[in-house]
């Protein structure tokens, strides 16, 4: 049996990649841009389609966001339904008020990038905070946001509401939801804490490893 090997398509965008991600149908979405700073580099979200026989990737959408707003900072594609969310803070003047709506939802039907809502996971009033964490459960019934302050929220996808009360940890890494969708985990610096879905109560919490007793590690990421 001959070795299968990998196909690698390259691609250049104008614009610093913060996310990326695949739609149930295999689009790509990527996500970047310059942020709200006024540096000339344009906020964007695109929608590429793979083409293996040429080894290409086509353009299919590019949408232009708003130079007053944050670039997107993270993304997830719903594993079945044409949906994109994606962690963009809004405006330095809504996010001072306590009102940064910085979840936003996008269709993707046919790589077509269309923005559907936006909401909130976060009151904090620093614009230097941002949604580093965007992920959906496996069957996409739960949406999980994690904010570079700590806080992690837990959503319903049929109504968008909270599961439990948003909770706030230290040196967040990292959020993912296991496979049977009872539990959620959480990486941080130094441990990884596993909660109830249900509740958000703290079901287990597993230190960080040590090398030889005394080197101390430190978790990036979990899945």
């Amino acid at each position: 049996m001959g070795v299968v090997r990998p196909i690698t398509i390259r691609n250049k965008v104008d614009f610093p990649v913060y996310g990326l991600d695949f739609t149930a149908d295999d689009i790509l979405i990527v996500g970047g841009g310059g942020g709200a700073n006024r540096s000339g580099v344009k906020n964007n979200l695109v929608s590429f389609k793979i083409n293996q026989a040429n080894r290409k990737l086509e353009q299919m959408d590019a949408m232009l966001l708003s130079d007053k707003e944050d670039c997107p900072m993270s993304i997830a594609c719903h594993p079945k339904l044409p949906l994109l969310v994606a962690g963009i803070n809004s405006s330095e003047e809504v996010i001072k008020e306590g009102h940064n709506l910085n979840c936003r939802v996008f269709g993707t039907e046919y790589g077509q990038l269309q923005l559907k809502s936006a909401l909130s996971t976060s009151t904090c009033k620093s614009i230097d905070e941002y949604q580093r964490v965007t992920r959906f459960s496996r069957s996409g019934d739960y949406l999980v946001t994690g904010f570079s302050d700590g806080k992690i929220s837990v959503l319903r996808t049929n109504d968008w509401t909270l599961c439990f009360p948003s909770l706030r940890f230290k040196n967040v890494q990292d959020i993912d939801i296991d496979i049977r969708e009872q539990h959620v985990a959480v990486a941080t610096s130094s441990a990884l804490i596993i909660l109830s879905i249900q509740d958000g109560t703290v079901v287990q919490v597993i230190d960080s490893p040590k090398l030889n007793k005394n080197t101390v590690c430190e978790i990036r990421a979990c899945r």
